[in-house]
């Protein structure tokens, strides 16, 4: 399903929910992220939250938007 990041289209354009693992390495804390994408005329993002199925301790939340630019087939470049 696309809409809850268990099955999505990853292609430039195409919106998308994902899910993702990380660790901020300068903290060493380990955090779960869903990322629903979204095209724009005036520019692609990505906004990001935290996982409710994965809580952490520590970070209880967090919400933001990272821009996107397609760089060719199969790269993106993402800034906040």
């Amino acid at each position: 399903n696309s809409e809850d990041g268990t099955f999505a289209i990853l292609a430039h354009g195409t919106p998308s929910v994902t899910r993702a693992a990380f660790t901020l390495s300068k903290f060493r804390l380990n955090i779960a992220a869903i990322h629903k994408y979204r095209p724009h005329p005036q520019g692609d993002y990505m906004v990001f939250t935290l996982d409710p199925a994965c809580t952490n301790a520590v970070l209880k939340s967090a919400k933001g938007v990272w821009h996107t630019q397609a760089l060719g087939e199969n790269y993106t470049r993402v800034w906040l």
